[in-house]
């Protein structure tokens, strides 16, 4: 038993409010220039008038390898 302890290799994954969404009205960022680029995403990003994908989750998963 303590040799195949030692073939096991384990990793955990751990995600916090993932989440995917496409907001269809909104307004286009390329054409600003690159210094504006970053504040315009951050206040987009603060909205909380999402079009959800993917809702907001959290988990937690335990991956376990056998190397032998």
């Amino acid at each position: 038993k303590e040799s195949m302890v030692k073939l096991l290799r384990q990793k955990q994954l751990e995600i916090q409010n993932f989440s995917i969404y496409w907001d269809t009205e909104c307004e286009m960022l390329g054409k600003l220039p690159a210094s504006q680029i970053q504040d315009a995403m951050m206040q987009c990003m603060q909205s909380r008038e999402h079009q959800y994908i993917f809702e907001p989750v959290c988990a937690s998963v335990l991956l376990k390898r056998n190397t032998s």
